[in-house]
């Protein structure tokens, strides 16, 4: 089934909501504090990779506050309560103005309500973390953003943990992917259920810690257990295959469709290979079609392959008819 990763959590929880219809507020520079010059933990080739994931989580934020609208009194609140260091308040104005949402587009401007968000309340941290990530809307910095994160952990924000310890094991150079396992323990014990799922990757994977299958999946099932989709993708690859834990088809398969139903396109993917061989359930070639297409229209590459070896009737091509290594054009 669906190969077993890190979830892509860098940039999670901005909590922004549409809002503001008036003049942007006059931009602070960034301030000092937090200004971190130790050397960046993240491994240099893969840089680019999580401004890109930045980005992407930006845009689904984005698209998520498209359809959301406020009144004048709203707005006027939200406004009032910002300069009154309402954190919240803060993040929500940043987000319209970084979207572009009831306002002009204005990053200089959202980046500066983030720093305000962010000296209100450290757990709010994450939100400039990921813009300093990105490189986009101010320029990178690395090291100030890990400093950041990991202020939010330590103010007590199990999901920042989780966050931050995904990144540091996924983006991260070798000596730092122990206080990776560290801050994904210290996520997972305050209630982070994805922080969970990632800890259970790198058990199974023995990445900054021992390799433990067993814990793995248990981590896995916890997880799943607290509703995270990612977790209950990895929980489901363990039962079809019975590693870890005694294999069960039938509760694979179920989990994938809740993993699917819950975002997680790999649990799409198999949920649809489930579904197109009598995995666990009765077969169901158009199920299995809609499910791959749904997973391939999100960029799942691998879904779009099998959606093609199936074949668009969602009957699979044979080998003798394109060969091991197909011509396409």
């Amino acid at each position: 089934m669906c190969k077993t990763g890190f979830v892509a959590v860098a940039v999670a929880l901005l909590g922004m909501v549409a809002g503001c219809t008036h003049s942007p507020p006059a931009a602070t520079p960034m301030t000092a504090i937090d200004n971190d010059k130790r050397e960046s933990p993240i491994d240099d080739t893969k840089v680019d990779a999580l401004s890109e994931m930045a980005t992407a989580h930006f845009a689904a934020q984005c698209e998520a506050m498209s359809t959301t609208h406020f009144d004048e009194g709203q707005i006027a609140l939200y406004g009032k309560a910002c300069r009154a260091n309402d954190a919240e308040s803060c993040t929500r104005v940043g987000g319209a103005y970084l979207c572009g949402v009831g306002v002009v587009k204005n990053d200089d401007v959202a980046v500066s309500m983030f720093e305000k968000a962010c000296a209100a309340d450290a757990k709010r941290c994450n939100v400039l973390g990921a813009a300093l990530i990105e490189g986009k809307m101010t320029k990178r910095d690395l090291p100030r953003a890990f400093a950041l994160y990991e202020r939010a952990c330590d103010q007590g924000s199990a999901a920042v943990c989780g966050a931050y310890g995904s990144l540091l094991l996924s983006a991260g150079k070798p000596e730092a992917h122990a206080h990776g396992v560290a801050m994904l323990t210290k996520g997972c014990d305050g209630g982070d259920a994805d922080a969970c799922a990632n800890l259970g990757v790198a058990h199974y994977n023995g990445i900054g810690t021992t390799k433990d299958t067993t814990r793995a999946v248990a981590l896995a099932q916890k997880a799943c257990e607290k509703e995270s989709a990612f977790g209950c993708t990895l929980y489901a690859n363990a039962l079809v295959t019975g590693t870890g834990v005694a294999k069960d088809e039938a509760r694979a398969a179920k989990l994938f469709g809740i993993a699917c139903d819950g975002g997680n396109m790999p649990a799409c993917i198999g949920a649809a290979q489930c579904a197109y061989f009598g995995i666990g359930t009765e077969r169901d070639v158009a199920k299995a079609g809609e499910l791959l297409t749904k997973a391939c229209d999100k960029g799942q590459g691998e879904a779009c392959r099998l959606l093609a070896d199936y074949g668009a009737s969602g009957h699979p091509v044979s080998a003798s008819e394109h060969g091991t290594n197909p011509t396409l054009f």
